[in-house]
């Protein structure tokens, strides 16, 4: 008691407040800064390290966790149907058969529905998992960092040069190909002339021979009567 009391008079002279007073202080300050520095937008450590990446939920560790407590889910039905058993045993112990029966029952009811809940659980972490990795195939996943390494942003930069480049080629190989069509004396598509449209002419049209009106059809001529020669 003696040493408690001096432990508690040191830590009170040294930092000037007690260890429960200490504790609290950094219940407050630590989630602030572990905020700031892992889990932020833009945060420093956000990705790039395996604490920021665990921060950050980067990595489903359900699947893992499910199988453990499973494991454990398992021992504890086993072991609530011997209990089971042991307590009808010591209730009437002439009824050994339906005792064992009644332990039986209680385990395999249990852990179905340990299996159930489990295998629920863990379907939904594997789709998340798959949507995670269609999301990174499509190029929406976040990037693990956010500054650009050297080399990265020189692979970048040859990049759009060549891309340049190949757009400068393109061209230069259009203006040569209307180059060589002028020199052979084909036309290009800027100089060829518009092709005019010409409607055909309506065979059964036909002139009036009494008062030359001209007749889209018909037998008679609707001006004068006149029939078709």
């Amino acid at each position: 008691m003696k040493t408690i009391g001096l432990g508690s008079t040191l830590t009170m002279k040294v930092l000037g407040i007690g260890v429960p007073e200490l504790f609290v202080l950094l219940m407050m300050v630590a989630p602030i800064a572990l905020y700031v520095l892992f889990v932020r937008p833009g945060a420093p450590y956000a990705h790039s390290t395996a604490f920021g990446r665990h921060l950050n939920f980067d990595h489903y560790h359900l699947d893992t966790i499910m199988k453990v407590l499973y494991m454990f889910s398992f021992i504890v039905n086993i072991t609530l149907g011997v209990m089971t058993f042991l307590a009808l045993m010591e209730m009437n112990s002439d009824f050994a058969f339906l005792s064992i029966l009644a332990g039986i029952l209680v385990f395999m009811i249990l852990q179905g529905l340990s299996r159930m809940m489990h295998e629920i659980i863990i379907v939904y972490v594997h789709m998340a998992e798959d949507v995670r990795g269609v999301r990174e195939g499509l190029g929406y996943a976040r990037p693990a960092k956010k500054t650009v390494s050297p080399e990265a942003a020189a692979r970048a930069a040859r990049r759009s040069a060549a891309r340049k480049e190949a757009v400068s080629s393109f061209k230069r190989s259009v203006r040569q190909s209307d180059v060589v069509r002028s020199a052979l004396g084909s036309p290009t598509n800027d100089s060829q002339p518009p092709i005019a449209y010409t409607p055909e002419t309506n065979q059964e049209q036909w002139v009036c021979p009494n008062c030359g009106t001209t007749m889209p059809s018909g037998k008679f001529c609707t001006k004068c009567g006149t029939p078709r020669a």
